[in-house]
């Protein structure tokens, strides 16, 4: 949680929190911060729709929310399918204070960016 947060009148629920840093988290590029190389996913330019590469992007994605990411338990992350072909969705299934939830995430290959559903 932020400083910030703490003066906030609408304060959003620990659940939005999380989706908001796991957004943020996985928007972060790695060696973007020179203490953490690891922080966040690489930059995906040579990026395919095969499987390999959407493999590749779910390791790294569970890779960085169990490190960055304390206050979940990941469960599970899968492709689902998409409404174009230049974009990947992903479910990501976590437990957060003993209550399952399910967040859904885009990748817009165009913008390399992960969006939220």
């Amino acid at each position: 949680m932020s400083l910030l947060s703490y003066f906030r009148t609408n304060k959003k629920s620990v659940e939005e929190e999380i989706y908001e840093s796991i957004c943020d988290l996985l928007n972060t590029r790695k060696s973007f911060d020179s203490i953490q190389n690891d922080l966040g996913l690489d930059t995906y330019i040579y990026l395919s729709s095969d499987n390999q590469s959407i493999y590749q992007i779910i390791d790294d994605m569970k890779a960085c929310i169990n490190k960055y990411e304390k206050r979940v338990v990941l469960l599970n992350v899968k492709n689902i399918p998409s409404n174009t072909v230049f974009t990947l969705s992903f479910e990501i299934t976590c437990t957060i204070k003993n209550k399952n939830h399910t967040f859904r995430f885009s990748f817009e290959q165009q913008k390399r960016l992960f969006i939220r559903e």
